[in-house]
């Protein structure tokens, strides 16, 4: 079984342990923090699933362009899909945290993936002083993700990996300034960023999607 149908299998088995039952499907690509335990696994299986499609589809065109060999911040995680779709793409997920705003997308996400970590708040995460990465899938395109936000965790990002790390960010083709728009701010904190990868890779949407590598340096 594929990550995509295991994630699909575990999602069921949330429906029945939990009863959570149908709701109406979730007009917007984002929930907003007081979401409901049913909301979030209805968003998980309507959506969140495409977005890990998405994922899959980027980390075939990428190839070996990034390395695999990490400890994984992922920034927006929703559900957190990602985990599976990271390994069956061999990478070695050292350790992996999933961010996101919504406490019931944390709940779900820890009832998925129940040897992973998550939190609402990045700033609480600990110094990683070994290669990393960050993950962003569909997160500028998110209307409620301000400038300030952005601004915000390239300061954790900052702090906890010091030493440099690769950001993998897929967003729709349209949202490419906000994305550009995040990698200038590490420059303003004395950080070099090389684009490894440029590509227009598949959306599960109606747009294609916008995938870029950058490894981005140490500060020091």
């Amino acid at each position: 079984m594929g990550s995509i149908d295991e994630y699909r299998a575990a999602l069921a088995r949330v429906d029945l342990d939990y009863d959570l039952g149908e709701t109406e499907a979730i007009a917007k690509f984002q929930l907003p923090r007081d979401v409901t335990y049913r909301e979030a696994h209805s968003y998980a299986t309507k959506y969140g699933i495409l977005h890990a499609i998405e994922l899959q589809s980027a980390l075939e065109e990428i190839g070996n362009g990034i390395r695999k060999d990490v400890h994984v911040l992922d920034i927006g995680c929703g559900p957190g899909l990602s985990v599976k779709v990271l390994q069956e793409a061999k990478f070695n997920v050292k350790s992996y945290c999933g961010i996101d705003h919504a406490p019931a997308q944390i709940w779900l996400a820890r009832l998925l993936n129940p040897n992973n970590n998550f939190t609402t708040d990045l700033s609480v995460i600990p110094t990683i002083r070994e290669s990393a990465l960050v993950v962003m899938n569909h997160i500028c395109a998110q209307g409620s993700v301000s400038e300030v936000d952005l601004k915000n965790w390239v300061c954790d990002l900052n702090r906890i990996i010091q030493t440099g790390f690769d950001l993998l960010s897929i967003e729709p083709m349209m949202n490419t300034p906000k994305q550009d728009r995040f990698i200038s701010f590490f420059a303003e904190l004395g950080h070099k960023s090389d684009v490894l990868v440029s590509a227009r890779t598949r959306g599960q949407f109606r747009y294609p999607k916008q995938t870029k590598v950058i490894r981005v340096s140490g500060s020091g």
